[in-house]
């Protein structure tokens, strides 16, 4: 739930930059904010650092959309992969460097591996790593640096909220969890937020 605040971060630094935010924007916000953690509430946990780092992720995750729809837009469709490489080797750089500080040990066998060569002898999930590698960063990146060119970062922000109504509902089909009451309405409250941003509001900018 915590994760979901980028949608108000991303109207915030709109207001901020000079850009009007209306109404109706807050309101589907708000809403947004309101239906995840009525489809989230699976009863409440003591208040610990995990929640400060999802509040700061949320943050930096709103400055990232806010910026990389300004960029995309500078530079057009046709440079769409040149900004995805400058995000990708952001990201890679700056992974690698929060590995080598929180885990020094293992970074360290890791590049003594790499260097002797010797990569078959270490158990790496490849399929893991090629499905969050490939699908879910690059091809996702891309598709975010692409539609940023025509959908703003505040209705963006909002049509992310929509995450956890698909998560549930791939758990609902696959998984055969069911939702609760709650559940329900917290998820018709997202799509219809998600609706009004779209449909009664009109580009700021």
């Amino acid at each position: 739930f915590l994760s979901t605040f980028t949608v108000l971060v991303v109207p915030f630094l709109a207001g901020l930059t000079g850009r009007g935010v209306r109404p109706v924007t807050w309101a589907s916000s708000l809403a947004a904010l309101v239906g995840v953690s009525l489809l989230e509430q699976n009863g409440s946990s003591p208040p610990c650092l995990g929640d400060i780092w999802s509040g700061l992720s949320a943050v930096a995750f709103g400055v990232q959309m806010y910026r990389t729809e300004h960029w995309s837009r500078v530079l057009g469709k046709d440079n769409a992969f040149a900004l995805m490489s400058v995000v990708l080797a952001t990201t890679a750089v700056l992974s690698t460097l929060a590995a080598a500080v929180t885990h020094p040990g293992e970074s360290l066998h890791l590049l003594e591996t790499l260097l002797a060569n010797s990569t078959e002898s270490m158990d790496i999930p490849w399929k893991e790593v090629l499905y969050t590698g490939f699908l879910t960063t690059d091809v996702v990146l891309l598709m975010e640096v692409v539609a940023l060119n025509d959908v703003s970062s505040v209705e963006a922000a909002i049509i992310y909220t929509l995450e956890p109504v698909i998560g549930a509902a791939f758990a609902f089909i696959f998984l055969h969890e069911r939702w609760g009451p709650m559940g329900w309405v917290g998820s018709g409250i997202i799509v219809a937020s998600c609706l009004a941003s779209q449909l009664l509001n009109q580009d700021t900018e």
